[in-house]
């Protein structure tokens, strides 16, 4: 939120010329990033209240906040807090700004060495916040349908007690076995709508997969063409 504050009183380039005038830069602002940063800065969590029971040190609830009305609607509270959860994902559209900064960072440092390193690092970047994303709605999804489901991939990979740091990475070991089309084994998706979201899931890998394999290439490429024009170089000099 701080940066959206800070993004609404900072110049840019417009042809080249740096634009500092307040009504320009908001109009700007408004038209470009916007409503990404807001989407992705709003605070989803603090909408919820946090009704938790206090209990003394023998366990016995002492003071409940949660009402008979409360209790009644429990399963519209539980559908709207798991949408809160999902809407937390959101947060990540800030990664979107991360190709923008390379691109002032490459302006800066002009090295094909560095260029290249830059360009593997952009590629290396970008398959690891999708499988983070793949992996976070997949675990998210497990989650949900505990209360619902009498089986889901959770308790079928006997994770649902496991630390929080383990279900990550099996879950990210899911998203990567889907991108890299691998196949399935010891984490496969049980549920409906697990399976569903496999399915989505599979065509978004298909994409980032064409993505990497042209990027690589066009990496390698580019750095044989420089080698060829400075061998042609040489050549001439000699």
């Amino acid at each position: 939120m701080l940066d959206i504050v800070v993004t609404f009183n900072t110049g840019f380039y417009k042809k080249g010329y740096l634009v500092m005038k307040r009504k320009e830069i908001i109009i700007n602002y408004i038209k470009t990033w916007f409503i990404l940063d807001m989407l992705a800065s709003f605070p989803y969590s603090w909408v919820m209240d946090n009704d938790e029971d206090q209990t003394d040190e023998e366990g016995n609830v002492v003071n409940s906040k949660k009402s008979s009305a409360s209790v009644s609607k429990a399963p519209q509270l539980l559908r709207l807090i798991r949408i809160v959860r999902f809407l937390r994902f959101l947060r990540l559209l800030r990664v979107l700004k991360l190709k923008k900064l390379l691109y002032k960072f490459e302006e800066i440092i002009m090295s094909d060495t560095i260029n290249a390193i830059l360009g593997f690092f952009k590629v290396i970047t970008v398959i690891l916040f999708i499988a983070h994303w793949i992996a976070c709605i997949f675990y998210q999804i497990g989650v949900s349908q505990l209360d619902s489901e009498p089986m889901c991939w959770l308790t079928v990979a006997n994770i649902q007690d496991a630390p929080i740091f383990d279900k990550y990475i099996i879950s990210l070991y899911w998203a990567f076995t889907t991108m890299t089309t691998v196949g399935y084994g010891d984490v496969s998706p049980y549920t409906m709508g697990e399976k569903i979201y496999a399915m989505f899931s599979m065509l978004i890998a298909c994409g980032v997969f064409a993505y990497v394999v042209g990027s690589i290439e066009t990496i390698a490429r580019r750095s044989n063409t420089m080698a060829a024009i400075f061998k042609e170089k040489i050549l001439h000099v000699n």
